[in-house]
């Protein structure tokens, strides 16, 4: 999974500025209610301009499944985000059977094609409605029981009528708890192997809790909703998720990035995992 990514990229001069600064993942905004919303055009454009290395993520809010395929398609994705009201049987339709995706071919299809063949990842996104993630849980929970797990989870801000962008933040001490629910041990090991060789960061010494009961996979999650090149080391310390991910927070205006705004959150926010690997190193002793 990615670990620093920028969301609401509309230009490409701000595509190529967060490339050359660090950022392993840029999001585009479909969302036409959004001030960063693109046309898929520019989108193209803009992603025909990074490196390769970077991914490309989409997100949408309650599009239909038929779209969010063609833009992907179109777009060459490598994560569609649904930060919307989407229910467990969108993730279905788009065959999502199971966590985790492997390398093939990019199709689109008015009918669900088997991991296999799909060709992104899927990452959801829940605000926080409530103040344990309960309906988080209860989401994942019927999601599993379709046979439909995301790839990986988001956690931002809620504020009534927005559904992102917002900079508000969460509580990072029930999002941590989250996280740690959402992480798999290995016999009680304090780091998780992901499947595309990228070792998350796991819960501290002495404080280890199992994975959410019923769910047969881990799940890594990305924390979003506030985060500003000065708190994003903090919020990474206290959360320790798998990812960040900012939009406003290094923004001169939606949608407009602050070139050594981004820097200065990559840079933190690398830093900050890196100690979150060396902790980890430390307890493995």
């Amino acid at each position: 999974m990615f670990r620093v990514k920028i969301c609401g990229i509309t230009n490409v001069g701000d595509g190529i500025a967060c490339a050359e600064a660090g950022a392993d993942a840029l999001g585009f905004n479909f969302c036409a209610a959004s001030p960063r919303c693109l046309t898929l055009e520019l989108a193209s454009e803009i992603c025909e301009s990074l490196p390769l290395e970077v991914a490309r993520v989409g997100v949408f809010v309650n599009e239909s499944v038929e779209r969010i395929r063609l833009v992907a398609e179109i777009l060459r994705l490598d994560w569609v985000q649904l930060h919307g009201d989407e229910p467990p049987e969108a993730i279905v339709q788009m065959g999502s059977y199971s966590p985790g995706i492997a390398d093939g071919h990019r199709v689109v299809s008015s009918e669900p094609v088997p991991c296999s063949q799909r060709s992104f990842r899927v990452l959801r996104a829940f605000r926080q409605l409530d103040p344990e993630f309960q309906s988080v849980l209860a989401y994942l929970d019927k999601c599993q029981r379709l046979g439909a797990l995301p790839d990986a989870v988001l956690v931002d801000a809620y504020q009534v009528g927005a559904y992102g962008g917002t900079g508000k933040t969460v509580n990072w001490s029930t999002a941590s708890r989250l996280s740690r629910k959402l992480a798999a041990l290995d016999d009680g090991q304090a780091t998780v192997q992901k499947s595309d060789g990228v070792r998350d960061p796991a819960p501290p010494c002495n404080s280890v809790e199992l994975a959410t009961p019923g769910l047969a996979q881990p799940l890594s999650m990305a924390l979003a909703g506030g985060l500003r090149p000065d708190n994003v080391a903090e919020a990474i310390r206290i959360v320790r998720p798998a990812a960040v991910d900012t939009a406003s927070g290094v923004e001169t205006s939606p949608g407009r990035k602050d070139a050594r705004l981004v820097r200065e959150f990559v840079e933190r926010a690398r830093y900050a995992f890196g100690r979150l690997l060396s902790d980890s190193d430390t307890c493995s002793v």
